[in-house]
């Protein structure tokens, strides 16, 4: 380095009087006059006279800057390695295989859970802190590392002095004397326990997982990104007979129909393509050669920013559901065939059946007011014209169900008012009332009671409740017609008989067509049954509708309509 010269009286007193012949250089820092510090070795030497008396000093003076600066450098770049093995539960160790002694860093001793002094410093000791299990392994590859001269790495579980078991990972490497005989060994010691542990959680995660979707009656499997399969469960390779190097990546194409392989690919990479869920049924071909049904869906799984990450994706076989669907549609169309044909007939007969009863109860009529035929004939004229007027009434009841069915059911509707609608009702069912000894009330109190309706076809619903509690209530009883608004200003009409009532079970069915609520299927009461479910139909088709309750058998019923006012 630069040397410069110290004059006389530079070097302080106290320096001097210390001073011996070849003192030694001593270290010192100096500012220069540019004002920068540097680091200088200064020697400083005696000189005497001929007669041994003192005469000079000489000093010498070395710049060491750059080595203070390097011996700093090294300083604070052991300090930032020992802070990073600390940080990652790392420690360093030596080996000196001559004399068995091994010196370990203080990193070592934490993972081992031990003290300063708790270690003898031999190789015999550290022996004893490998699990027993992983001893012979251990020195296995220590020795075989040592034999190929080669760098060894090594994952073990050791045993604290409390009894924790703890895994670690050792690295090391043997250096050879000249002579290639290794005397010395040197390494590292990281501390894996939380990997370890993360490792076994996650293999016990992937264990239950396969356990599971080898299980599952689906078959399953799983997709990168875009679209190439890399996993399937067992149940594939069952049912199929193939491996995965077979299907792997696009290998599925092998087990699909031909006839619909390109429609089921074009739909899957369009699927892809937009990053959205897949569903198709599709034919699959089994180990048997057999094709079957499967419901095969797909799930994008994505990452925290959307992206997709990976496709799961099922195949649930629906071969019999598929059967049975198609068995089932099959049969409705027969049903609804049968139906229709039903309905054809019924109409045709009806108004066949029709046609000759208008002159025949038109004559009946005239002959039951002709004053000069006998009393007796004219009585039995009259019984004549009931009895055409229920055969007709039963027709068009035939006629109107097969409208209804059809959904070609007629309404011309008006202004119509529900008072005199039931009023006129009242003069229509008066002989019946009379003839059967049971007294009608009406009470007639909603103040609003005009509606857009067809009035004869709501006449018609009036004369079947008011007909229908006739039939049901026994001589002596009663029957109560009243009408209402209710808070949003409908119009509610019931019709309220003391008769034989309703039993809890034909309640839910009485509105259906050919029921008359008779559990035993004793039709004690004639009539077809058809007069609730058209009256159901006529008050629905004017946006209203049309209820029934009773407290039970014997207990009487009441039937509500609730109309658009």
């Amino acid at each position: 380095g630069d040397r410069e010269q110290v004059e006389d009286g530079e070097v302080e007193a106290d320096e001097c009087g210390e001073l011996q012949e070849g003192h030694e250089p001593h270290p010192r820092s100096l500012l220069r006059e540019a004002g920068d510090l540097v680091w200088v070795n200064l020697t400083v030497s005696l000189l005497r006279a001929a007669d041994g008396a003192p005469a000079h000093f000489i000093s010498v003076v070395e710049d060491v800057s750059d080595r203070k600066k390097a011996e700093q450098e090294l300083r604070e770049s052991e300090h930032r390695m020992r802070l990073a093995m600390e940080a990652a539960a790392t420690g360093m160790w030596n080996w000196d295989v001559g004399t068995n002694i091994v010196t370990w860093s203080p990193e070592c001793y934490v993972i081992h859970g031990l003290r300063a002094g708790e270690f003898d410093g031999t190789a015999a000791g550290f022996d004893r802190c490998i699990h027993p299990a992983d001893r012979d392994r251990v020195w296995a590859t220590v020795r075989a590392a040592v034999d190929r001269r080669e760098r060894y790495e090594c994952e073990f579980r050791i045993i604290r002095p409390d009894g924790e078991v703890r895994w670690v990972t050792n690295l090391g490497r043997a250096v050879y004397s000249e002579q290639d005989r290794p005397f010395q060994m040197i390494g590292t010691i990281t501390d894996v326990t939380d990997r370890k542990r993360v490792e076994e959680a996650l293999r016990e995660s992937e264990e239950r997982f396969r356990a599971m979707a080898d299980n599952i009656a689906q078959l399953a499997w799983m997709a990168d990104s875009e679209g190439w399969i890399f996993w399937y469960n067992q149940r594939w390779f069952d049912y199929t007979g193939l491996s995965l190097e077979e299907m792997q990546g696009w290998g599925w194409d092998k087990v699909n129909h031909p006839e619909h392989l390109p429609r089921v690919v074009e739909k899957w990479q369009r699927h892809l393509a937009a990053g959205e869920n897949f569903e198709e049924t599709i034919p699959l071909r089994g180990k048997d050669g057999q094709y079957r049904w499967f419901l095969t869906r797909s799930q994008a799984i994505r990452d925290a920013d959307g992206k997709v990450q990976r496709w799961l994706g099922t195949n649930t076989d629906i071969t019999e559901q598929r059967a049975a669907s198609e068995a089932l549609a099959q049969a409705k169309e027969q049903i609804e065939a049968a139906s229709r044909a039903k309905d054809d007939f019924l109409a045709a007969l009806s108004h066949e059946l029709r046609t000759p009863l208008t002159p025949v109860l038109m004559t009946a009529t005239a002959l039951e007011g002709d004053t000069t035929l006998p009393l007796e004939v004219r009585d039995q004229l009259g019984m004549m014209r009931r009895n055409v007027e229920l055969q007709a009434r039963l027709i068009d009841d035939l006629l109107d169900i097969t409208r209804i069915t059809r959904g070609k059911l007629h309404l011309a509707p008006i202004a119509a008012d529900l008072h005199q609608l039931l009023e006129h009702t009242a003069e229509i069912v008066r002989s019946d009332e009379l003839g059967k000894q049971v007294r009608v009330v009406f009470s007639l109190k909603a103040e609003r009671h005009h509606a857009l309706a067809d009035p004869a076809r709501l006449q018609q619903v009036f004369w079947n409740l008011i007909k229908n509690a006739l039939k049901f209530t026994p001589t002596g009883g009663s029957i109560a017609v009243r009408t209402r608004n209710d808070a949003e200003g409908w119009i509610v009409v019931s019709v309220e008989d003391n008769g034989v009532g309703i039993s809890a079970e034909a309640l839910p069915h009485i509105f259906t067509a050919f029921e008359q609520g008779d559990v035993g299927g004793q039709h004690r009461y004639g009539g077809l049954g058809l007069g609730l479910a058209i009256s159901q139909a006529i008050v629905e088709a004017h946006g209203g509708t049309i209820q029934a309750d009773s407290k039970g058998a014997g207990l009487g019923a009441t039937f509500t309509v609730i109309l658009s006012s």
